[in-house]
């Protein structure tokens, strides 16, 4: 075609013709010869594609090259994250067909996340597949990678050639690296290449350029004039190369060439002065410069280029990074942002046991920040990143619930993800909640100690979650364990002299943070009672936390704060903690001091119209066109201070003897968990007799198996079991008929017996009430049958008039029990609880299903997954 227009025009007409939208990829912008012309040529092709709604244009370039290549009005941009949440069945894939045995190494998670590095990485450690190796003692930079791939290489080829000594291709290595610096170039002639890697006499077969070759370290291209160039095979390896050849041939005199303003052009100034592999080279001087013995980059370039040679500093492996360079990089860590940000780089080494910008570098640059402050860098920068961390932390919770053994790297990444708590990201913050709650099942220790650090944290949303976790974990082991038992007086004694006493540390008002430390000591005094120190009066008595300016009508502050308080926020969540307020009466004396008070730590904790009404328009922006995704769960900077206020004040009501009615909670921090299907066989109980629909409806007969209501044994587990509830619903393929039943099986009085079977079998339709079970919602799992929330009956009645009823219509006086009683928790609260149940009144076990079964003649449960069939 003449022109790109034209093929515009071409597919547009063959894309409405099928009526479908129809893409053109224009891949590796990055690999033109000079990519900055490419801002321009974007541009005009935006307004062209205008005229062509059917098409989609889609173009792909590497990071490094985005700002250079794309215009700042593209804001459709779509980050490839590598394999992202596939990468433990990439590495495993990787590793078998490599024949490398992973054993215990701390892999290079992040970096391996590349297809490209992971391969290479592979190919290093076991080119030829003949034996198994170790992943131990693996490289975990990317200089380190290239440097073991190149030297393999190398040795390779001398096996092969041993005309070609390991010596002569680093010789010729250097002399290509210095050409490609020297011509400011990304390939070079044949001729020249020839004559670098002294092949001008050598016959082809035994050339150092067809070895390299062969190696996949160079790449031969047609010139297009009956010749050949020769370039590297990836431009991150021609970066490696440039700057070890420039490493070699100036040693630690390096320093006077990067200083030097010819240099900094090649770096940093127009397209034709920039040298077009200047990111590579420029990223990859970082790391060769301090393994050679030579002053950081950072140190030795100009200013303009000054902070981006710190920032790939922050890529060196521990043993080359000084501590000015970890001080620089602490002191500089509000400017290491945007695309490329420091905040990237310290996911990568956050588990790196004795690496200088591990989570507790982490911990060092966040801890003393304040609140609003920490959450415009750190929690917007989560916001950005939430699909990586949040596939990040839903993996760490699998492979924690899955492997119980704990390692330092473990207890890094739940440093770090303590630090994700931070976050107004719901989906990501449950989480992270969940993965800290399956760490702490098999270190119990390890998660009291990092909690007992976190509820030193300003940020009430980290300390909450963190007691959350851990009471969570400690429900897990009822009624007895010794890891518990001995974990728990250390973390007892912590939590009273941070809550409780004159010397309390932090004391708090926050409600739910509370309530989560009560139970726990609760939870310790009904199993644990050792543990308890003397010192704690059950029920604990929290020192009050040091007061609050409220915001009330007419102070000037209120007005910079007002907006962040919704109106369903404000009359509905808030009025809750008020018995007898109707909704709108804004009149309610304390409604008026809750919403004053709530403002007033909205301002405390920093926010302010500038810079928050841009963040948040965002915010509001984001989740507006997500709204049906999970996106979409993402909480506004102001409602996150708004929710804090809230669980303050009633605290405070709490402390004045009126405690809000019921918990506002939004998780289930005892993460219930599907129990394994159910062992009992079930045939299609749809009968294909009569073969008339109608008379089937009146008249069909459905046969319950014995087995199901009162089986012998469930797996190993002898009975008679009884059936205590049931929802069923089957469906007969052939016929289509589908039958539903709903069993519950009560206590009845022998005398009442046959009167009540009279009432039942006078009923034409019974419905799914007739009898009708207790239920309770946002009561714990882990809570089940311990807590006094549990079971507890309304005022003035016992926990008997609970569980007894009658016929919703029938007769009074035939009463019976129920011996089911139904768990439940609202599934868009969190992602992480999806889980209802229906439990034996006098259970002792955590449930997780709907299908109950109970041993006759004593109180044991035995809560199964339904199958296929049963719901």
């Amino acid at each position: 075609m003449a022109s790109f227009e034209e093929l515009l025009a071409a597919v547009d007409a063959a894309a409405q013709r099928a009526g479908c939208r129809l893409p053109i990829v224009i891949d590796g912008l990055n690999e033109a010869e000079t990519p900055t012309l490419w801002p321009p040529l974007v541009r005009s092709l935006q307004v062209t594609l205008k005229q062509y709604p059917s098409v989609l244009v889609v173009c792909t370039v590497r990071e490094a090259f985005l700002d250079e290549t794309i215009p700042t009005e593209v804001t459709d941009i779509l980050e490839l994250d590598g394999f992202d949440e596939d990468l433990d069945e990439s590495i495993t894939r990787y590793f078998a067909h490599y024949k490398i045995e992973p054993g215990g190494a701390d892999l290079p998670r992040e970096l391996l996340s590349h297809p490209l590095t992971l391969k290479i990485y592979c190919a290093t450690a076991n080119r030829d597949r003949k034996q198994p190796v170790s992943a131990a003692g693996l490289p975990s930079s990317l200089t380190g990678i290239f440097r073991e791939y190149l030297t393999s290489a190398a040795h390779r080829v001398y096996e092969l050639t041993p005309s070609i000594h390991p010596n002569d291709v680093n010789q010729a290595l250097d002399a290509l690296g210095n050409a490609l610096w020297e011509d400011r170039a990304r390939d070079l002639p044949d001729t020249q290449a020839k004559q670098l890697c002294q092949d001008t006499h050598r016959r082809w077969q035994e050339s150092l350029l067809a070895a390299l070759e062969n190696e996949g370290v160079l790449l031969r291209h047609p010139d297009g004039a009956g010749g050949a160039t020769w370039s590297f095979v990836h431009d991150l390896m021609a970066g490696h190369v440039i700057a070890t050849s420039l490493v070699h041939a100036h040693g630690r005199g390096i320093a006077r060439l990067l200083g030097e303003d010819t240099t900094t052009a090649r770096f940093n100034d127009t397209p034709d002065e920039r040298h077009p592999l200047a990111a590579d080279i420029f990223q990859a001087l970082a790391s060769a410069m301090p393994r050679a013995g030579a002053t950081q980059l950072w140190q030795a370039v100009a200013e303009p280029l000054r902070l981006r040679a710190l920032l790939h500093a922050a890529r060196l492996e521990a043993a080359h990074l000084d501590s000015i360079t970890v001080e620089a990089l602490a002191s500089h860590s509000d400017e290491l942002r945007g695309r490329d940000d420091l905040l990237q780089r310290l996911h990568s080494t956050r588990a790196a046991p004795g690496h200088p910008l591990n989570a507790h570098f982490l911990d060092r640059i966040l801890r003393d920040r304040p609140v609003a402050d920490r959450d415009l860098r750190w929690s917007e920068w989560q916001r950005a990143n939430s699909r990586l961390l949040l596939a990040d932390a839903t993996a760490l919770a699998t492979r924690w619930r899955e492997h119980p053994h704990r390692a330092e790297s473990d207890r890094l990444r739940a440093r770090w993800l303590m630090w994700t708590l931070t976050s107004t990201h719901r989906d990501l913050r449950d989480a992270a909640t969940a993965a800290l709650y399956w760490y702490g099942r098999h270190d119990i220790r390890g998660l009291f100690t990092l909690t007992l650090e976190a509820i030193t944290v300003n940020d009430a949303y980290v300390g909450e979650r963190m007691v959350a976790a851990c009471y969570g974990a400690a429900t897990a082991h009822q009624p007895h364990t010794p890891d518990l038992e001995a974990a728990l007086p250390v973390y007892l004694t912590g939590l009273l002299n941070t809550f409780t006493g004159h010397q309390a540390t932090h004391p708090t008002f926050h409600a739910l943070t509370r309530y989560y430390v009560s139970s726990t000591f609760d939870l310790a005094h009904r199993y644990y009672p050792a543990t308890v120190p003397a010192a704690a009066e059950l029920p604990l008595a929290f020192t009050p936390a040091p007061a609050i300016t409220p915001l009330p009508e007419g102070d000037p502050r209120r007005e910079d704060v007002h907006s962040t308080m919704g109106m369903d926020f404000g009359n509905y969540t808030l009025g809750r903690l008020f018995q007898g307020r109707r909704n709108y009466d804004d009149s309610h004396p304390g409604h008026q001091e809750a919403t004053a008070l709530v403002l007033g730590v909205v301002h405390a904790l920093g926010w302010r119209p500038d810079p928050f009404d841009e963040v948040e328009r965002r915010i509001t922006s984001a989740t507006s066109r997500q709204s049906h995704t999970s996106s979409s769960r993402i909480d506004r900077y102001g409602k996150k201070y708004g929710w804090i206020g809230l669980h303050t004040m009633a605290g405070m009501l709490a402390d004045r003897g009126q405690p809000p009615e019921e918990l506002e909670v939004d998780i289930d921090p005892t993460f219930p968990q599907p129990p394994p299907p159910v062992p009992v066989p079930l045939d299609t109980w749809t009968p294909r007799t009569p073969e008339d629909d109608l008379e089937w409806l009146r008249h069909g007969i459905v046969n319950v198996p014995d087995d199901l209501l009162a089986p012998a044994r469930l797996d190993a587990d002898e009975g008679p079991w009884l059936l205590v509830h049931a929802e069923i619903d089957t469906e007969d393929i052939t016929t289509g008929r589908d039958t539903f039943g709903l069993f519950n099986t009560v206590l009845v009085d022998q005398e009442n017996l046959a009167q009540l079977l009279e009432e039942l079998d006078a009923l034409t339709h019974p419905g799914r009430d007739m009898i009708d079970l207790p239920a309770q919602y946002y009561l714990f799992a882990g809570e089940i049958p311990w807590h006094t929330r549990f079971a507890a009956p309304e005022p003035g009645l016992t926990t008997e008039d609970l569980y007894s009823d009658t016929l919703r219509h029938g007769r009074p006086e035939l009463r019976f029990e129920r011996l089911a009683h139904h768990f439940t928790w609202e599934p868009h609260r969190s992602s992480q609880n999806q889980a209802t149940a229906y439990i034996p009144s006098g259970c002792s076990r955590r449930p997780s299903t709907c299908v109950l079964f109970q041993q006759a003649s004593t109180s044991t449960s035995h809560p199964v997954h339904s199958p296929r069939g049963l719901s």
